[in-house]
């Protein structure tokens, strides 16, 4: 089961460099850097290296945008769609966060919709994707309907937090949902990149963390990808082209719904959990890549990117030390 994993993983990494490569064939480093983000991102690295369905909704999140970023690329063909259909069926089968790619892939069909040439097939096309989703998945709703009389297990899942600490409860001891929210984001952002239990702290289901300089030094890479993200912004219509614009709305699309989810998860749960953002892996990673990178000269990016990874590298190690009994 673990190799399983791991072979998933390796899977998870592929596809993001395939994306990449399809969104910026120009600059092979972009891809790269992203997958040496995702590989080395020690939180992901631990994930996939155990037996659970985080790191399949994952492949399903990471191949619906590979697919979407091909079809507008290439054109969304029936091979495609099918394909589509395929993995968003299989994504709803693995979690119910697999809905998600529901908005995501009707976002696709408006871009779609822009191009002249597709316009004449795109309800066919859209028709056949539903048509292998529904022939995927469409049972398990039925299931649900006589097990749960609900289409959906949301009693099930409601269940298995009602003795979970509460949002409310939590802000209320805070000071108040600004106080909790603010805690919310510095605590998903630490779990996000590095979080591990400790024998002491697994007993009473408490992370550890890793010392706070090495997340300072994270919080550097994190700032200079959002101003590289506003020098992105400003230079979109002289660097990108259509099709790699309406790439990149999707990547954020993506990363906005799967964020979204999480907001209003922990909005009733006290969970400060940064897997649950790792379905959007494959934009978090290719967007820190492009506006790290846009940050430098050309002659500097291949140096910057390098010692991002070695950065990243040693954080690994350190993570890597802390784990150790």
């Amino acid at each position: 089961m673990r190799l399983g994993s791991l072979f998933m993983g390796v899977c998870c990494l592929l596809v993001i460099y395939r994306a990449g490569r399809l969104l910026f064939p120009t600059d092979h480093l972009a891809a790269v850097v992203a997958v040496g983000i995702a590989a080395l991102t020690p939180t992901h690295f631990a994930i996939t290296s155990a037996v659970n369905n985080d790191v399949l909704i994952e492949l399903c999140f990471s191949g619906t945008l590979c697919l979407l970023i091909l079809a507008l690329k290439k054109g969304f063909s029936k091979r495609v769609a099918v394909q589509l259909g395929a993995v968003l069926g299989s994504a709803i089968l693995t979690k119910v966060t697999g809905l998600l790619l529901l908005p995501v892939f009707g976002f696709a069909l408006l871009l779609f919709y822009q191009d002249e040439k597709q316009k004449p097939v795109l309800l066919k096309r859209a028709g056949v994707t539903f048509g292998v989703l529904a022939l995927v998945c469409g049972w398990w709703f039925i299931r649900n309907q006589v097990l749960y009389s609900q289409l959906l297990p949301l009693k099930l899942f409601a269940e298995q937090f009602e003795h979970t600490a509460q949002a409310a409860v939590w802000a209320e001891r805070v000071g108040g949902w600004g106080p909790y929210l603010v805690q919310m984001c510095l605590g998903t952002f630490l779990s996000f990149w590095a979080v591990y239990g400790s024998p002491d702290g697994v007993k009473i289901g408490a992370p550890s963390f890793l010392p706070p300089q090495i997340y300072q030094i994270l919080g550097c890479v994190s700032s200079l990808g959002l101003i590289g993200l506003v020098r992105l912004h400003l230079q979109r219509r002289r660097i990108f082209s259509r099709e790699q614009n309406y790439g990149i709305w999707l990547l954020f699309a993506t990363a906005a719904i799967v964020g979204a989810s999480y907001l209003t998860f922990i909005l009733r749960y006290f969970q400060m959990q940064g897997r649950y953002l790792f379905p959007a892996m494959l934009p978090i990673c290719l967007i820190l890549s492009i506006s790290f990178r846009v940050l430098f000269p050309e002659r500097w990016k291949s140096t910057a990117s390098l010692l991002l990874l070695v950065l990243l590298g040693v954080v690994d190690l350190a993570y890597l030390k802390y784990l150790m009994p």
